[in-house]
């Protein structure tokens, strides 16, 4: 794994390890794309909400977060450690047009109580 304390739009983030830094450069692009393409006023707060959110749980169990690639393009599996040991996991799931904002139906496969548009936390 590949520790970073790389910030996203600015604003710095605790210890986020990353599987590798490819799966970090995507989340980069990700964000890049999502703002020139979808012009949506909160895209980049979403994502910075999300990782600050996965901070919290990590410090509330003592551990860190692991974000790795994820099947849906633009979103990412993530994962609350320690001591070795996986104590929370799931995905930061990017939602808007291409998904219904979160119908349930490809390509994310995730459901969201109202439609949505931005990174969410699913469990």
């Amino acid at each position: 794994m590949t520790s970073t304390s790389k910030n996203f739009k600015g604003t710095g983030f605790g210890k986020i390890e990353w599987v590798n830094e490819e799966t970090y450069e995507k989340a980069w692009a990700a964000q890049l794309w999502a703002a020139d393409q979808w012009q949506h006023p909160n895209i980049l707060d979403s994502f910075d909400f999300c990782m600050s959110r996965l901070e919290d749980m990590a410090k509330s169990w003592d551990g860190v977060v692991v974000m790795g690639p994820d099947f849906a393009d633009k979103s990412f599996t993530w994962a609350i450690v320690k001591d070795g040991k996986v104590k929370m996991n799931s995905g930061m799931i990017l939602h808007g047009a291409h998904d219904n904002g979160g119908d349930g139906g490809a390509p994310t496969f995730s459901v969201n109580l109202s439609p949505t548009t931005g990174w969410q936390l699913h469990t």
